[in-house]
């Protein structure tokens, strides 16, 4: 039996199921260790909630890691930088898909 998460959203608060939809369908083709694996995504019986099983992060995610251990040595971020912009790169290369803007409207 695999462990997974569960993220439950209200459908009152995901204005657009199809964007959402059509975002962890993108997602479910990146295959990194580092990132978060999709595996489901579905809606309650009374579709009031819009659901997401992923892959479960026993050790939490990197907001976790650096409030347990603080922030990075200037190596470790331009380390870890350079790995995630390649990984952006090659995924893009390999599948055509196009990053944008990582927040949500109105968020910045």
């Amino acid at each position: 039996m695999q462990e997974v998460a569960v993220k439950v959203i209200s459908r009152d608060e995901c204005a657009d199921f199809n964007l959402v939809s059509r975002e962890v369908n993108s997602h479910r083709i990146l295959v990194h260790p580092h990132v978060i694996r999709f595996k489901r995504l579905g809606l309650t019986p009374d579709k009031r909630f819009l659901f997401m099983g992923m892959e479960y992060a026993d050790r939490g995610d990197l907001l976790d890691y650096l409030r347990r251990r603080g922030r990075f040595r200037e190596h470790e971020a331009r380390c870890s930088c350079a790995h995630i912009a390649d990984e952006i790169d090659a995924e893009q290369k390999q599948h055509g898909m196009m990053i944008g803007d990582p927040y949500p409207p109105g968020q910045r």
